[in-house]
């Protein structure tokens, strides 16, 4: 991707929705993250090549990563107090948890740079962490 091309965030974190659906990646982030329980989830040929020709064809920074185990335990027990964990799979956790972790890195990272704010009802930090579970479209 070229130095003049906004994408719409700098990482997208994927489930297995879009890979699944053969979604078209190409320009909605600078990288596209997901994690290896996803991968597992693809059973189809043709979702399993889409997403190996990401890089080749598509011309998609592809990244596969694990969140540690204290964005997963977080992620955990924030799914318990809402009453979600039951409907989430461990892959459906996982991809949360590695978005959580990025996205906590990257605002922390940004408050170390300075780029802060003093109002409480802004977020400080915009975000450079995407997270898309279900098939995109153009």
């Amino acid at each position: 991707m070229s130095a003049s091309t906004k994408t719409a965030c700098k990482y997208l974190v994927l489930d297995a929705g879009p890979l699944l659906s053969l979604s078209p990646l190409r320009g909605l982030a600078e990288t596209c993250v997901t994690v290896p329980q996803v991968l597992d989830e693809l059973k189809d040929k043709r979702a399993r090549e889409h997403f190996e020709q990401l890089a080749l064809t598509a011309g998609v920074n592809v990244k596969v990563m694990s969140p540690d185990a204290a964005a997963l335990a977080h992620v955990v027990q924030f799914a318990k107090k809402t009453g979600d964990y039951a409907v989430l799979s461990h892959p459906d956790l996982a991809v949360l948890a590695l978005t959580y972790a990025m996205e906590t890195q990257a605002k922390e990272e940004a408050e170390k740079a300075g780029n802060t704010t003093e109002s409480v009802d802004v977020d400080p930090v915009p975000s450079e962490v995407c997270f898309a579970a279900h098939a995109l479209r153009p």
